[in-house]
């Protein structure tokens, strides 16, 4: 309501200025240049006053009005100017720590993933892993999810830095989170199985875990679901970073 306040008052000024002009200086003209402009006074004297009075006073005053007035339109815009920059500057470094955090949760369950190939045994074309590795190893991955699931939520709430392409992320993330999610159902549901191993016995890795470990390719379920997401949330973060420098 003030801007729009603000607005109506420098609008009217710009028309008075206009009218002041428009009145004034072909006024000024005749009483400056006309031969028998100083006939219609009551003497030279008179003729004298009023032209110095549309100099100096009327013309004069509306030039130094209208630099007034410039000036503070030229403050203003500084100021909205300003505003936007430092609105921009908050913005991307919103962004910068979706994308560092997007970063590092990539590269925490690609490690996870090398550890598991690192840690299990073949046996009878069957993979093992000791039962207390592979706590370690999907509870750092139940780490993963929870921040992919955090990330999300975050995003979700600054939908406003995304106009046109929030959906299109949120998605994204959320086939990041199902993945991860669908993953650990056999670890969350299958402790009574582990529960009377000791740390170093065997205990066999359901197909799950075993199609994560695989190298991926094309079309597979990892890459759909987990790398090709991840590549398309990082392309979204930066060019919404590249979109906000001034």
């Amino acid at each position: 309501m003030l801007d729009l306040s603000k607005a109506k008052t420098t609008n009217a000024l710009r028309n008075v200025l206009f009218v002041i002009w428009l009145i004034a200086v072909p006024a000024s003209w005749f009483l400056v240049f006309h031969t028998r402009a100083p006939t219609l006074f009551n003497g030279p004297k008179a003729w004298e006053l009023t032209t110095q009075f549309l100099l100096v006073a009327v013309i004069g005053g509306a030039v130094g009005l209208a630099y007034r007035l410039w000036e503070s339109m030229r403050a203003k815009e500084d100021k909205q100017n300003e505003q936007q920059r430092e609105t921009m500057a908050a913005q991307r470094a919103v962004l910068n720590e979706f994308d560092r955090s997007l970063v590092a949760l990539h590269h925490d369950y690609k490690k996870i993933r090398r550890s598991l190939r690192a840690s299990t045994l073949q046996q009878q074309g069957e993979l093992f892993i000791e039962r207390l590795t592979y706590e370690n190893l999907m509870d750092r991955l139940e780490e993963c999810q929870l921040r992919a699931e955090s990330l999300k939520r975050s995003v979700d709430v600054q939908k406003e830095l995304f106009v046109g392409r929030h959906e299109r992320l949120s998605a994204a993330l959320r086939s990041v989170e199902n993945y991860l999610r669908k993953l650990l159902k056999p670890y969350e549901e299958n402790f009574e199985l582990r529960r009377n191993l000791g740390s170093t016995d065997l205990l066999k890795l359901d197909e799950k875990v075993t199609t994560f470990m695989s190298e991926s390719a094309d079309g597979d379920l990892i890459t759909v679901n987990l790398f090709e997401p991840t590549d398309l949330i990082r392309s979204v973060f930066m060019e919404e970073i590249e979109k906000r420098y001034y």
